[in-house]
């Protein structure tokens, strides 16, 4: 299973068009979230979930809605990060970022009880 955070305001389709690309290559979109940000600004940002196959990890009560309903499709921002990888990888479980420019990632694993590997590809000093 794999979470996909795009900024949809600095390119309003491009989350869209990786969603669709992903899917081509056989990935499964199980859902779509929204962000919340700031309140006074448009921005926001659109989380993906995707999984390689119909069985796959993902714990409702880790998100932490107070009834057993499905928490919608529009999340605050607060802890966001901690929810994603609560819900979608086991306790004890092993978190991967493949971008790794940012500690939150890691930060938020640690938080929630779940391992963590940073995947930092060489930047091209070009």
């Amino acid at each position: 299973m794999a979470w996909l955070i795009v900024d949809a305001h600095k390119a309003s389709d491009l989350c869209w068009r990786v969603a669709f690309a992903l899917q081509e290559d056989g990935w499964l979109l199980r859902n779509a979230l929204i962000v919340e940000q700031v309140p006074e600004t448009a921005s926001y940002e659109t989380v993906f979930l995707f999984a390689r196959t119909t069985r796959y990890y993902f714990d409702l009560d880790a998100i932490g809605t107070t009834t057993r309903k499905n928490p919608g499709d529009v999340w605050p921002a607060q802890d966001v990060l901690e929810k994603c990888i609560a819900a979608g990888c086991p306790h004890e479980g092993v978190v991967a970022d493949p971008f790794g420019w940012s500690a939150d990632v890691g930060a938020a694993a640690r938080r929630v009880g779940r391992h963590y590997v940073e995947l930092r590809p060489q930047r091209s000093a070009a």
